[in-house]
């Protein structure tokens, strides 16, 4: 709020709060030789509506009068000056509200207050005043005559002024007040401006004081009626009674009558359905043509900058300077794929140029290379191009998810998916409230049918946009030029159509059907790719009658997957050094001895073309070929146990199948490389909902169901060539293989008790007819011989799960490994049920010590009398045994320099079994990968198994999610549960385990020791890594992962070989979301505060070992190493060996 200006001669000064009056009271006096004048038109009265908020700086630079020419100061003193009034402006109370100024005047007496107005009023009209913001109304002053009410309230003028009539006289009642009429309240009222109306009390009306009500035409006359007259004493002279009449105003807020409102609101069902169409229509004339516009945009790629020939050259033109023009890892090799399908190549580009009225379909295996062959190959010379992939559509949560993923696809913006839900519910109360249907809401379909429909108008201007007034043909209307022109057509690109078809099918209804508008108009070429075979069922719908062009691609034959390998090792060759020597280098394929392996390798894998690529990748990283189909056996087979096999109850819920049908599949073809379509349903197992259970599985790619010439399907084969291997590694094991046979003979006795149940039933209901009549007979013998065949199969299922139970519990605890010599010392490997370890031990003591520690494992008659009977411990057999034990130590000694002098590990080395400590950044991520190399242990780290929970949004992961978003360590029940269940499933594990980031708590920590006692299986080592909390800050928020992988690299200390990309698979780096500085600090924060206890726990139970973290990773290493030393290993359980039998000092 401006501060009020003290006028006083030239002096002038600033005094703030003079809004409610001289000294807060509300009002202002004049005395003798002194007036007021009241101004309006100084300041905008809509500034009251932002007189709420602090910025009384800007609205003083805004409507400063000093600006806008409408200081009263100013006004006076010119005025003065030209018409010779001896007047000084004495101070100015600014009314920010009402826009005007009350201003108090000094004169020498020699003129009235009436004669100094009407001058200062004509000089006013002579030379008007006009601010900026008003250039039409001129400022105006009048005379204050009334005892003015200067208040501060929160009070907004209006037009209308309520007169309130009130006694002269001080405590007076107010029935003594005189009313004035009409006539005298228009002759006090009018000079201040036009009154449209005055509405008297009503006389029966018992309110006091009496009042009038005064309508102004204009809020600036009310405003000047209210400061002048505000407390005018009418006295008797002028019809005010013998005591006067004193004149109170106030603004009256004016209820206006709103006729069309009201009508509008009592006639809804006109108005509402008039309000849709207009809204309709505002929509389709406003954001239909800027949709359209989006839609070329994205289709002609305008606004890609990677498309502009400038950026092409300027990139190019550096890429020659600087280098680094080299292409992806997945173009490498692939020419050999495209010489073998060449042939494909050029028959879609010669079907783009003719016309045909019917779609081109590309078929074949998830990974069979569709989108590189038609995207990349067939259509790379074509600019005109949309490509719409069908996977995020489909798998979109939600109608509104839904309608964003297909707009996105096609470039359609602006798009309000939020608004169905909210139309929708508007429509719903509407409709109940008026019982007619507004038609806001609309439907996904309906909403699809826009977008798509949007795209094809696009589609079609950009065909047309081609056409020219000087070509031969201009005479052609649109359709006959696009039908003559079918190399002029867009082509319209449909990747993953109907994948998980099985969830619902109205995205690839409407997409058939918009497909086969732009064919049969000629607005574009269509090519869909496919996984599915049954693809001509859905497109059958939209496109009856036609015959489609059809492409399948299988899998690639053993030759072209051989020359795919061996391109893609030879790809990068020109990067390499070359040879210090000079001689000319080598290329891959020339100098590796392993790759005479292929040709065996790809017979297991197939010829697919990711696990192709997978294992190029694998070879280049310097795997063998051997090893690194075996890695991707054995992965491929966790994947199939983990993805149909196993898991959580909820996650079997959401499935189509159950584990005793896929089990089913598996073990079949195990053993046969096929298996016929019929034969399969057949069986019991897919009694119920046969052919939904094999679609579901083929869907999510255990198998894939080959069709005959005729559309039928015969056959069912592995979905990937890769699982067939995969299948005969999980029937391998032999405890999950009997696990599962128990389940699907539990399953099959399900079946069949269901039928005897039925059986008996039906029986017991026949039985209670009278007399048995004859034509009964057939159907009791019918149910009787099916109630023996079910109980028959309940016996055999019976007896077979018996004996599965027999063998899973007569499993061997026992494994002996020895020479066939029985004069020189053996090496045997024992299993003693006190401790699930593995000795190295020689063959004569050695049955002996074991004979000790485990007097039910049978030995030999040299030891024991008979079989499982514990030797005499005498002094002559003391003596022998510290003589063996130390040829025992002997021989530990030796085996250790042949293991150290191989420089590799032992087949027979003792697995490892620890955990790893640190807080995050300390290293954990890098040295843990290296041990689990070593000891071919499983790596279990919290966070990535954490992460990876949060990345599939499980319920585990939405909950651990707000933990670590804020910073804090989830908590036990659900890190104990994880880890249980990995530990229980993943094969890896049984060879050993490093835990990184588990236990944290000390009750971690003794649920870990007691799940572990109870299989005999206790920890060895807890190490901690140490390290300063500040050198963390600068290592984590550095830090970047391979998320596939768990690979490590740091910006600073341990930078990638190109940036933001891995070393091994080039595939891209990500920093996670929390490694920032201020959640590292909440999270070492939380770390101290709760492990603390756990390294502490473990110090007392011995095997707990610290080792200095802010070393060189290589030192770190070399630190572990020193724990890890064979000797201490084998040494250390030889020295545990003695303690127990009591012979060591």
């Amino acid at each position: 709020m401006p501060a009020v200006a003290l006028c006083m001669g030239q002096q002038v000064r600033y005094v703030t709060g003079l809004q409610a009056g001289e000294d807060k009271t509300g009002h202002i006096s004049a005395g003798p030789n002194e007036g007021i004048f009241f101004f309006n038109n100084v300041f905008p009265i809509q500034i009251r509506k932002v007189l709420g908020l602090p910025m009384p700086g800007i609205l003083d630079r805004l409507v400063s009068p000093s600006v806008s020419g409408t200081d009263p100061k100013t006004v006076i003193e010119r005025a003065s000056a030209k018409r010779n009034l001896n007047i000084t402006c004495a101070e100015v109370l600014p009314r920010m509200r009402e826009g005007g100024a009350f201003v108090k005047f000094s004169h020498d007496g020699n003129a009235t207050t009436s004669e100094i107005e009407k001058t200062l009023q004509q000089y006013l009209r002579d030379e008007p005043v006009r601010p900026w913001w008003s250039p039409w109304k001129r400022m105006r002053a009048k005379a204050v005559k009334g005892r003015p009410w200067v208040e501060d309230l929160m009070r907004l003028p209006c037009s209308r002024l309520r007169v309130e009539f009130v006694s002269g006289e001080p405590g007076a009642p107010a029935t003594e007040a005189v009313e004035l009429s009409q006539e005298e309240l228009f002759q006090f009222f009018r000079p201040y401006g036009k009154l449209s109306d005055i509405v008297m009390q009503s006389p029966d009306s018992k309110v006091l004081p009496r009042f009038a009500y005064l309508d102004y035409s204009s809020i600036g006359k009310a405003i000047m009626a209210r400061n002048c007259m505000h407390g005018y004493i009418v006295s008797e002279a002028e019809g005010g009674g013998k005591k006067g009449t004193i004149l109170r105003l106030k603004y009256e807020q004016k209820i206006k009558p709103r006729y069309i409102r009201d009508w509008i609101f009592n006639h809804p069902r006109i108005i509402i359905p008039i309000v849709a169409a207009l809204i309709a229509g505002t929509v389709a004339v406003v954001f239909d043509p800027i949709r359209t516009f989006f839609v070329k945009a994205h289709i002609t790629r305008n606004f890609h900058i990677e498309e502009n020939k400038w950026y092409q050259w300027i990139k190019g033109y550096a890429t020659d300077i600087i280098g680094g023009g080299k292409k992806r890892d997945d173009d490498d090799g692939m020419d050999a794929i495209w010489d073998d399908r060449k042939d494909n190549i050029e028959q879609i580009r010669t079907w783009l140029v003719e016309t045909a009225e019917t779609f081109i379909i590309v078929q074949g295996p998830k990974g069979s290379g569709k989108r590189e062959l038609v995207v990349d190959q067939a259509l790379q010379d074509r600019k005109l191009k949309l490509i719409i992939d069908c996977k995020p559509i489909q798998e979109a949560r939600g109608e509104s998810a839904t309608i964003c993923a297909a707009a996105l696809s096609v470039g359609y913006r602006p798009v309000f998916s939020w608004m169905n839900s909210i139309s929708g519910m508007i429509d719903m109360a509407a409709q109940g409230a008026t019982g007619v249907n507004t038609g806001f809401s609309e439907t996904m379909d309906s909403q699809l049918s826009k977008i798509w429909n949007t795209t094809a108008s696009a589609l079609r201007q950009i065909a047309l946009d081609n056409r020219h007034k000087n070509d031969k043909d201009a005479h052609l209307e649109d359709d006959e030029w696009l039908e003559a022109h079918p190399e002029r057509r867009p082509v319209v690109v449909i990747d993953n159509f109907l994948h998980k078809s099985q969830e619902g099918g109205i995205v690839y209804d409407k997409i058939a059907d918009w497909a086969a508008l732009l064919t049969t108009t000629n607005i574009a070429h269509v090519i869909f790719l496919t996984n599915d075979v049954a693809y001509s069922k859905s497109l059958c719908k939209a496109m009856p009658y036609r015959m489609f062009r059809e492409i399948s691609l299988s899998d690639c034959g053993p030759e072209e997957a051989k020359r795919f390998v061996i391109t893609y090792l030879d790809a990068d060759v020109e990067d390499d050094p070359a040879p210090k020597d000079g001689s000319p280098k080598k290329i891959p394929s020339q100098h590796r001895t392993d790759l005479g392996e292929l040709d065996t390798c790809i017979d297991l894998l197939g010829g697919r073309l990711t696990d192709l690529e997978f294992l190029s990748r694998r070879i280049k990283c310097g795997e063998t070929p051997t090893k690194a189909v075996h890695e991707i056996i054995n992965q491929s087979a966790s994947e199939i146990l983990k993805i149909f096999l196993l898991g959580t109850e909820e996650e079997k819920g959401n499935r189509y199948w159950n584990t005793e049908q896929a089990w089913f599949l598996i073990k079949q073809l195990a053993q046969k490389e096929c298996l016929r379509y019929n034969e399969v349903l057949i069986d019991d197992i897919f009694k119920t909902g046969g052919e939904s259970v094999l679609r579901a599985l083929e869907q999510a790619e255990l198998i894939s169901i080959v069709s005959g010439a005729n559309g039928r399907p015969s056959v069912i084969k592995p979905g990937k060539p890769v699982y067939h291997p995969a299948f005969k590694r999980l029937t391998e094991d032999k405890v999950l293989k009997s696990r599962l046979d128990l389940a699907v003979l539990t399953q099959l006795m399900k079946i069949e008790s269901a039928t005897i149940d039925k059986c008996e039933n039906e029986l017991l209901l026949l039985s209670q007819l009278r007399n048995q009549p004859a034509p009964t007979h057939g159907r009791v013998n019918y149910l009787l011989i099916k109630l023996m065949s079910s109980q028959g199969k309940v016996e055999k299922y019976e007896t077979e799960m018996k004996g599965l139970k027999k063998r899973s519990l007569d499993l061997p605890t026992t494994e002996r490994r020895a020479t066939s010599s029985s004069t020189s010392p053996i090496v045997a490997t024992v299993h003693c049920p006190l401790r699930d370890s593995r000795y190295f031990i020689l063959s004569g003591a050695a049955h002996f010590v074991v004979s000790i520690l485990c007097p039910s494992t049978p030995f030999p008659p040299r030891f024991a009398s008979q079989p499982g009977a514990m030797a005499p411990i005498t002094d002559t057999v003391v003596d022998d045994l510290k003589s063996t034990v130390s040829r025992l130590e002997q021989r530990i000694a030796e085996l250790e320099n042949k293991l150290s002098g191989h420089g590799g590990q032992s087949p027979s080395q003792e697995s490892v079994r620890m955990i790893l400590m640190g807080p995050p950044g300390a290293g954990k991520g890098t040295q843990a990968p290296r041990i689990k190399e070593k000891f071919c242990a499983c790596h279990l780290a919290t966070g990535d198994m954490l992460r990876a929970q949060v990345a599939a949004k499980t319920t585990l992961g939405r909950e651990a999610k707000k933990i670590m978003d804020a910073g804090g360590l989830v908590s036990d029940e659900i890190m104990v549960n994880m880890i249980k269940t990995e530990l229980e499933t993943n094969q890896e594990c049984s060879k050993g385990f490093i835990l990184d980031g588990f236990p944290r708590t000390v009750t971690q920590a003794e649920k870990l020791d007691g799940m572990l006692a109870a299989t005999k299986k206790p920890l060895q080592h807890a190490i901690e890594l140490q390290i300063d909390d500040g050198l963390l800050v600068s290592r984590i928020t550095g830090r970047l992962v391979h998320p596939a992988s768990g690979r490590s690299y740091h910006k600073i200390f341990n930078p990638p070989k190109a940036p933001m990309t891995d070393d091994l698979t080039g595939e891209p780096l990500i920093q996670r979301s929390d490694d920032n500085e201020d959640t590292l600090k909440k999270r070492l924060s939380t770390y101290h505060a709760q492990t603390a206890p756990v390294v502490a726990y473990y110090q007392k139970t011995g095997i707990w070992k610290p080792i200095d973290a802010s070393q060189e990773p290589g030192q770190v290493w070399k630190s572990l190493l020193k724990i890890f030393d064979n000797k201490a290993m084998i040494g250390g359980q030889s020295g545990s060996l003695l303690n127990k039998i009591g012979l060591k000092n």
